[in-house]
């Protein structure tokens, strides 16, 4: 790498022995005599930039130093050379002075026993009375002055006769070495400061470093954004003057690093700080710290999270969406939780209505995916012809009417998150192989495409079918359908726990009766009329749909309350009359009208009551029917029901 250098010569001597040496390796060196000492060229003041070194004759260095911040290295006049000057001037004359204006350690006695001459070493300090000291000299009977090119003219205003020294080749040589190192290591540190700089104006984090008096000594943007600090203003003072809470200099006196601390910032923010001593041979010279605007990475998951809403992809139940306290409800709650921690593949069966997918979004939630996509599909309702390019995704002219571009599958959707595929059975033969290709490589390849894409896709998978029966007929994989079962979770049916039928009912009334209170409360507004009161069930009412068969599940059973609600009166009560009034037609009333069966057991009270009950069931709900099967009168039948508390 080439070196730009600048040499500023005393002697015209020099100067030209300089201009004469064009073979100097890759180093290029522009020569400026200076007329006067101390006096720098114009040309150099004006292009600071252009120099990485300046190679310096004269003895003041510290001012030309002071005009640059780049090495200036002072040439030295070797040994030889000033004993060569030395040894002429022997011949010249008999009392002969040596002048310097920098100390130099010359053995004095042996150059005087070497040469056979004898001469005074004499030292031209700052502040030094120069006009006493040459009469001084001359006081002395000196004749002769060997000296710099800066002398002379003094010199010689003393009557002195003189003679000059410059610096040689070997001076040039070993300030050309000198100047090589400084250029090298100035780079060095200049790449450095510039690694530095570069961390610190890019870094995402908030850096902050403190010597170890705890004065600031580096800020970068980020810091000084977040902190709102300039700084210019900042930089070399105290830390604790500048910036809140900073507890720096305790890390400084105890040595022990800080880390995922909180912090509450002058505008209300937290930020989440690390605070690290910089330790040297077990003492802190500094610390430094980094930190990050907890606020802002709290908008950007709000931003992501927000994405994945707007795209349909994110899981929207929890584990206190799934209402009951039934044995076998619990059951489910307790693999949920379990299964919920591993990576496997979940098959989840049950009857429609179950609430097959409200359990695969707790498996998402409760496991570390959570924070993933979350993609659900029904398989039943992708067209056959369509699924493979659904699923995988294709290139742009992959098919005719394929989106330009190209379109993401839903597999790459879900990459970092979970796919739930329900009626997972309603898919081809076909993409069943696709399918276990995928679960068995973790890999998918677009429709059109001969790139191989890998995914990182947790399976469930839920089925309303007996998917061994379908295995055993040869209608689905049996390899499919051994991956997708790894773990397994049934959900049962609802008349198989009736107990938690009373908290769903509750559960629903709350949930669609505060919609439909709410929309009365706009009318009233419009009609001036009473609001309907908040729903209330009867204990008949309520029996009676504990004892139905709902062949539809928990999903009939909030359609039937949603109904029930849009059919409730002004009171707000839901009677039996109104249940069998809303249930009729339906599969799970015929169902139970025809299948009346009376317990042997129990006491009469109890007996009594379950045919009552069941009367009422089969005449749908009506009082007077009700009583003249019974053949009783409507008084006494409302007595009985009012006793029983229906």
């Amino acid at each position: 790498m080439n070196k730009h250098l600048a040499l500023l010569a005393t002697s015209p001597d020099f100067m030209e022995l300089i201009c004469q040496q064009v073979s100097l390796s890759d180093i290029h060196i522009q020569p400026f005599l200076i007329q006067q000492k101390g006096h720098v060229p114009k040309e150099m003041m004006d292009h600071p930039s252009k120099w990485e070194a300046i190679l310096y004759e004269g003895s003041d260095v510290e001012d030309i130093q002071q005009y640059f911040s780049i090495p200036v290295i002072q040439l030295q006049v070797d040994d030889c050379t000033i004993m060569q000057e030395l040894y002429k001037a022997s011949q010249r004359a008999g009392s002969i002075a040596m002048v310097f204006d920098r100390k130099r350690h010359l053995a004095v006695d042996l150059i005087e026993e070497l040469l056979g001459i004898q001469f005074r070493e004499v030292l031209i300090r700052k502040g030094i009375n120069r006009e006493l000291l040459f009469r001084t000299m001359a006081a002395h009977r000196v004749e002769l002055i060997v000296t710099e090119e800066c002398h002379v003219r003094e010199a010689r205003q003393f009557g002195f006769q003189v003679s000059t020294y410059h610096c040689g080749i070997k001076a040039l040589e070993k300030g050309l070495k000198e100047a090589a190192k400084a250029i090298e290591l100035r780079r060095k540190e200049q790449y450095q400061k510039e690694y530095v700089s570069a961390v610190l104006n890019y870094a995402q984090e908030g850096i902050i470093a403190v010597d170890e008096k705890g004065c600031i000594t580096a800020v970068n943007p980020v810091a000084a954004a977040v902190l709102g600090i300039e700084v210019q203003h900042v930089i070399g003072g105290k830390a604790v003057d500048h910036l809140p809470n900073t507890r720096m200099d305790q890390v400084i006196r105890s040595k022990v690093s800080e880390l995922g601390k909180l912090q509450k910032i002058d505008d209300g923010r937290t930020i989440l700080v690390n605070r690290v001593p910089i330790l040297h041979n077990g003492s802190a010279k500094g610390a430094v710290s980094t930190f990050k605007d907890v606020t802002r990475f709290q908008e950007l998951e709000k931003q992501i999270r927000s994405s994945l809403y707007l795209k349909g992809h994110y899981a929207r139940y929890a584990l206190e969406d799934i209402i009951g306290q039934s044995e076998r409800i619990r059951e489910v709650i307790t693999k949920i939780r379990l299964y919920a921690a591993s990576k496997a593949t979940v098959l989840i069966s049950g009857e429609s209505g179950t609430g097959k997918e409200l359990a695969a979004h707790c498996l998402h939630q409760l496991s570390e995916r959570a924070k993933g996509p979350f993609v659900a599909v029904n398989c039943a309702t992708i067209q056959e012809n369509l699924m493979e390019s659904e699923f995988f995704g294709y290139e742009e002219g992959a098919f005719t009417g394929a989106v330009k571009g190209g379109k993401k599958g839903l597999f790459a959707l879900a990459h970092g998150g979970t796919i739930f595929l329900d009626e997972i059975d309603g898919i081809s033969k076909q993409i069943q192989l696709r399918l276990l290709r995928v679960l068995q490589e973790r890999e998918i390849r677009p429709v059109g495409s001969s790139k191989i894409l890998p995914v990182d896709v947790r399976v469930i998978a839920a089925t309303n079918s007996h998917m061994g029966e379908r295995v055993r007929q040869g209608q689905f994989q049996g390899d499919l359908y051994y991956r997708l079962n790894t773990l397994e979770i049934e959900m049962p049916p609802l008349r198989n726990r009736r107990e938690d039928i009373p908290l769903l009912v509750d559960f629903f009334l709350k949930k669609h009766g505060r919609n439909q209170v709410e929309s009365q409360r706009i009318s009233v507004v419009k009609t001036k009329e009473p609001a309907t009161a908040v729903c209330d069930i009867s204990a008949g009412a309520l029996e009676i749909l504990k004892n139905l068969q709902w062949e539809g599940n928990v999903r009939e059973l909030e359609n039937t309350i949603e109904r029930l609600i849009a059919l409730m009166p002004k009171d707000g009560l839901i009677t039996p009359e109104l249940v069998a009034e809303a249930m009729e037609g339906s599969d799970s009333w015929e169902n139970e009208k025809n299948h009346v069966a009376l317990p042997l057991d129990g006491s009469l009270a109890d007996l009594k009551r379950r045919i009552i009950q069941e009367t009422l069931l089969q005449c749908c709900g009506h009082r007077k029917k009700t009583a003249e099967r019974l053949e009783i009168s409507p008084v006494h039948l409302s007595r009985l029901l009012k006793e029983m508390d229906m």
